[in-house]
């Protein structure tokens, strides 16, 4: 019986271990990237996606930016950025017009100039309580943008 057990429960380890227990990232091959000071850069998209959902880490070292113009013109519908993600430069969604909604997570500090400019079909925006710094016309042509919550701790805005 001890025997049993032991073997389901190993059959359960095995299949827990496969399976995606938290979201499923798109594939870390179809992101072009570079290495700064041990964290990593996302400079460009190459899948063919239109849900995206960015790793946290790559090559064991943290996702912290999305890079200038890195989604720029891309036909994304969603995306999902990493909990470790800290800076979103200019242009980085620029006219990515079928992206619906972005949910900014906490730790991000600076959102660059024109970062999601002519996102048109974007309607809301969450923006993390982190955000220190939120740059001149980031969400300009927003034209379908109903709602945006601008933290109590943003120092700069431009």
């Amino acid at each position: 019986m001890k025997r049993k057990i032991a073997c389901l429960l190993a059959c359960v380890l095995l299949c827990i271990s496969f399976c995606s227990c938290g979201k499923q990232t798109s594939p870390v091959e179809d992101f072009t990237y570079e290495f700064e000071e041990g964290t990593v850069k996302i400079t460009g998209y190459t899948g063919a996606d239109r849900e995206i959902v960015v790793p946290d880490t790559i090559e064991e070292r943290p996702v912290t930016t999305i890079g200038e113009e890195a989604f720029s013109g891309y036909d994304l519908v969603s995306i999902v950025l990493p909990d470790t993600l800290k800076t979103i430069e200019k242009d980085a969604f620029y006219q990515c017009t079928n992206l619906k909604s972005i949910e900014v997570p906490d730790g991000v500090t600076e959102i660059g100039t024109r970062a999601f400019d002519k996102c048109e079909e974007l309607i809301n925006v969450n923006l993390p309580d982190t955000l220190t710094l939120l740059d001149s016309a980031a969400f300009y042509e927003c034209i379908s943008l109903k709602e945006i919550t601008i933290p109590k701790n943003l120092t700069e805005l431009e």
